[in-house]
């Protein structure tokens, strides 16, 4: 696996992970009423987006065995 693949699978990971931590004990509700909460999650599901878009470039099968994972059986 490339340098650059595993650069953004970190960076996938540690936003993905600190989400989790922020919402922890949250309901929907505090998340739509939190306005320190949302843009923070907000801007972590972004990075998780662009991390995703630009390992699509640089490593399609990668991304291809990430989504094979994530799709329901």
């Amino acid at each position: 696996m490339q340098l650059e693949s595993r650069k953004l699978l970190e960076d996938i990971r540690a936003s993905a992970e600190f989400v989790l931590h922020v919402t922890q004990g949250k309901t929907l509700h505090n998340y739509q009423t939190d306005e320190l909460l949302r843009p923070v999650v907000e801007r972590h599901f972004e990075i998780i987006d662009e991390a995703l878009n630009r390992l699509k470039k640089c490593d399609p099968q990668t991304v291809m065995l990430i989504d094979d994972y994530a799709r329901p059986a």
